[in-house]
């Protein structure tokens, strides 16, 4: 909903109007009784940036998997930029998440060029994965752990500094559940929990399959 000061183009008394964009409304002057019509503009969409450092690209990507006769990623290319938020809209089986299996390096056998923070991704080693965070669609949590341990646990895995625990349990609202075992916990309890753990090393990169799942 928009809002709208126009002037009466008989006594000039100032009109306040409601609408949507693209939407038009018949108005009456209060003052004067003059009639006349108000149309909101309608909004353009944003467009995506084209300026500063491309994050990811991915040119021609292609990817089979074995004893497979059918591609589940074919010829796919598109760049993302810092600070840009992407994702991947399709039918199941369309080769979302294998495309970020790829991303990530799970998947090795590929054709085509995947680069990752301005350098080509097979040339990355271990020490990428302190600059990218992960949140998988199903997290193996430790189910006997509390939350508070599970995000101690993978804290410990970094070399670099990451970021308090508790911190991110707050964020998503956990905090009152932080020494509760994991096992007790719902499946939307579980997904906020994974949301936390793939911000535990403060990633440069963040990505995430089935994000709102649960």
């Amino acid at each position: 909903m928009k809002t709208k000061k126009v002037a009466c183009p008989h006594c000039k008394n100032e009109i306040t109007v409601h609408g949507s964009p693209g939407e038009t409304i018949e108005i009456t002057c209060p003052k004067c009784n003059t009639k006349g019509i108000f149309a909101f503009p309608e909004e353009k969409p944003t467009s995506r940036s084209t300026t500063g450092p491309v994050t990811i690209e991915v040119n021609n990507l292609e990817f089979a998997y074995p004893k497979s006769k059918k591609k589940a990623v074919n010829d796919v290319s598109f760049n993302i930029r810092n600070g840009e938020i992407f994702g991947f809209l399709g039918p199941n089986g369309a080769g979302k998440t294998t495309t970020q299996k790829i991303m990530i390096g799970l998947l090795k056998q590929y054709n085509g060029y995947v680069g990752l923070l301005g350098k080509n991704l097979k040339e990355w080693k271990t020490e990428i994965y302190n600059r990218i965070g992960v949140g998988f669609e199903l997290p193996n949590h430790y189910q006997k752990l509390t939350a508070l341990e599970n995000l101690e646990l993978f804290a410990s895995f970094y070399r670099g500094k990451t970021t308090p625990p508790i911190d991110l349990l707050k964020m998503v609202e956990l905090e009152k559940d932080a020494n509760e075992r994991v096992a007790t916990f719902s499946k939307g309890m579980k997904s906020k929990l994974n949301f936390a753990r793939s911000l535990i090393n403060d990633p440069e990169v963040l990505f995430l399959d089935e994000p709102t799942t649960g």
